[in-house]
């Protein structure tokens, strides 16, 4: 379970990434995107808002489910 401790939409193209994990989100979304955007036939462009959520995990359920 997690509980969302901030939110903020941006816009993608001005998205910071001083922090190396910033960097790596971003491409692996960037990806994601251009992917999705093909399938309703549109380019990605990266022109678009995003809702960016800070998060901690107040419970971990692994530990008490297991398959």
């Amino acid at each position: 379970m997690i509980e969302t401790s901030k939110s903020e939409v941006a816009d993608w193209r001005i998205m910071r990434a001083e922090e190396l994990w910033k960097a790596y989100w971003r491409a692996v979304h960037e990806e994601f995107f251009t992917k999705e955007f093909e399938e309703i036939k549109t380019e990605f462009n990266g022109q678009i808002r995003i809702l960016c959520e800070e998060f901690q995990v107040v419970y971990d359920c692994t530990a008490t489910y297991q398959k």
